[in-house]
């Protein structure tokens, strides 16, 4: 994985959300055990996102976004694109694919937000979800684009499932990110670090998920 040198990240804040939500041109895969906080982290990062007015965008092909844990009211422009079979009404920010393997639905919402977007901060919560429903090549050339259009001036997080797929697919797809954020469950807390990314030191730090 390479480790751009735009994607320094600025003295200020200990929180790693609060960091995280400060980069720009960064693409970072979130890996942990399922149910280890990988999501809830991922929307912290767009909470702090949206309090500083970027754009916010969550990819959900694991559960429905029923709740968030911030106001995308903060956000310069919100939206959401669920591709969840069990999906809410279409309507404001909302946009419904019906599968994780509908890769060129999902591409379309995704690519209309993108586009103007002004440093974006996007949630894709899962890859491993995609990769139960679309076949490794498809899903590679879909991320690639995605990434590919992220990087220009916004930060990405893609969350992946340790130990549900085979090394060999873990390889293939760590190649489309700049660095990786690791997530584990510590006694009733969560903790992260951050690993590839200029600026952080790649130390385990309380996450704070309230």
């Amino acid at each position: 994985m390479g480790e751009p040198d735009h994607a320094a990240e600025p003295a200020g804040p200990a929180d790693p959300a609060e960091r995280l939500a400060s980069l720009v041109g960064s693409n970072l895969l979130v890996v942990g055990p399922p149910m280890s906080g990988k999501r809830p982290f991922g929307l912290s990062v767009l909470g702090n996102a949206a309090t500083a007015a970027r754009d916010v965008l969550v990819v959900t092909a694991s559960r429905s976004v029923t709740s968030l844990s911030f106001d995308p009211e903060d956000a310069r422009r919100f939206g959401v694109v669920d591709c969840t079979p069990n999906t809410v009404e279409d309507g404001g920010p909302v946009v419904n694919v019906g599968s994780p393997g509908d890769l060129t639905g999902i591409s379309m919402p995704v690519s209309r937000f993108l586009d103007g977007a002004d440093e974006p901060v996007v949630l894709l919560d899962s890859v491993s979800s995609i990769l139960q429903y679309a076949d490794e090549e498809s899903a590679f050339r879909f991320l690639s684009v995605l990434t590919s259009n992220v990087a220009d001036g916004g930060v990405g997080l893609y969350t992946f499932d340790e130990g549900a797929h085979g090394e060999e697919t873990y390889r293939t797809f760590t190649q489309l990110f700049d660095g990786r954020v690791e997530v584990r469950e510590v006694g009733a807390g969560t903790e992260v670090r951050v690993v590839g990314v200029a600026g952080f030191a790649g130390e385990w730090t309380r996450a704070d998920l309230d």
